[in-house]
């Protein structure tokens, strides 16, 4: 209401003191490390003093930190590591920027590093035109061009001292890799995972970088996927095979999948029906950062049908794999207030096969949006491979695209 946009540029503010504050404090205690918990203030060694924890605390202060690849069990360094970060880790820069913004934002980030801050405290509504994609195209909005940042800057840390990759680049470094072995494959993750390779040939320059490690080292890579990074990771192995037979037995000697949600999850769902995602982590820190600028839950609905990233963390298979009252297999049925509750009209708990139909045939904007004409979110046997390439749709989707022979 009024009282909530009254609110808006106290909120802006004191959300980018706090970020800048918190970056200050997080790049002191990264260069100041304490010997002896005599540095520390006097509050702090009276704690550690009454549960006798004063002596051992100085211990470990005086034998310092030895990173994992400083230790004499570290592996040695063989093979080429692609890392495909997750859903917010990627920074984004401005390439063409709207009037509001201006042309000395030209290739600054608009998410990610101290520059967003500033573009948010600048123009807050500015910000969102430039973050937020134009829901019927997926893609930037008129005038308008934001593209992922590149090389292993791109999501190191998300503003300085909140690391995100920097650490295990880093140790990385400790058993010998350089730069030209280690490949961030960072992406725009706003966009429906096909207008990654139509709009930047995301997945083309992928295979190619790939190729380029590979050739160089005489050794497959190893692919970390992290969140929705393993998604994109098992799209791109679908999309690859497709065109490639047997590229990645050839290319590839193991993905590590971590913290993917290769089945989708129910957080992001809340947040197609409400605009709400207090209850889940999949979507990293955006849904802070959108509550932070005080914008309604059916504004925030609007900007999640808008990215079409978003989409593709939507749960899959069903009840099947999700259950329901009536399966009465699972403690806990996946069953949700249909798009009915949304605006006028009743309530009701359905299962997630319907609440699906139910976008396809309500007049909802949505069923036309890439974030959903993008995934195929049902079980179904494999396609032919001569076929699989006809079907984009279902390459994110296990449950419908088989695993690399």
């Amino acid at each position: 209401g009024a009282d909530r946009k009254a609110m808006q540029p106290r909120v802006v503010v004191s959300a980018v003191l706090v970020v800048f504050g918190a970056r200050w404090w997080v790049r002191r205690q990264e260069h100041i490390v304490p010997t002896s918990t005599k540095e520390l203030p006097d509050r702090v060694q009276v704690f550690f003093e009454s549960y006798n924890l004063t002596e051992k605390i100085d211990a470990a202060l005086q034998a310092g930190e030895v990173r994992p690849g400083q230790r004499d069990e570290a592996p040695p360094k063989r093979h080429p590591v692609v890392i495909v970060p997750g859903i917010t880790s990627c920074g984004l820069e401005v390439w063409k920027a709207a009037p509001c913004l201006g042309d000395n934002f030209f290739r600054r980030r608009i998410w990610g590093q101290s520059s967003m801050a500033e573009a948010i405290l600048s123009n807050w509504s500015c910000w969102l035109e430039h973050i937020t994609p134009d829901p019927k195209t997926g893609l930037d909005p008129e005038g308008i061009r934001v593209r992922a940042a590149k090389g292993l800057g791109a999501a190191d840390y998300f503003v300085g001292g909140y690391w995100l990759w920097a650490k295990m680049v880093r140790n990385l470094a400790d058993i010998g890799y350089v730069e030209d072995e280690i490949i961030m494959a960072c992406y725009d993750w706003r966009l429906a995972f096909p207008m990654l390779e139509k709009r930047d040939k995301y997945f083309t320059n992928l295979r190619l970088d790939i190729e380029r490690v590979v050739a160089n080292s005489g050794e497959k890579a190893v692919v970390l996927g992290h969140s929705m990074g393993a998604m994109v990771w098992f799209y791109f192995m679908s999309w690859v095979e497709a065109t490639y037979p047997g590229w990645i037995d050839k290319h590839i000697a193991s993905f590590v999948n971590i913290a993917g949600a290769m089945l989708g999850a129910m957080g992001p769902l809340a947040a197609y029906l409400s605009g709400e995602m207090d209850a889940t982590a999949a979507m990293g820190p955006m849904g802070t950062y959108f509550e932070t600028l005080a914008l309604s839950f059916d504004e925030m609905r609007d900007i999640y049908w808008a990215m079409g990233g978003v989409g593709a963390l939507l749960p899959l298979g069903g009840t099947a794999v999700w259950g329901s009252r009536a399966s009465g297999w699972t403690d806990t049925p996946a069953e949700v207030v249909s798009f009915e509750g949304i605006g006028e009209g009743p309530s009701r708990a359905r299962p997630l096969e319907d609440l699906y139909k139910e976008v396809d045939t309500v007049d909802l904007p949505l069923r036309g949006y890439p974030s959903w004409t993008s995934y195929f979110h049902d079980v179904a046997p494999p396609l032919p491979a001569e076929r699989r390439g006809a079907a984009p749709e279902r390459f994110v989707n296990p449950l419908a695209s088989p695993l690399p022979e």
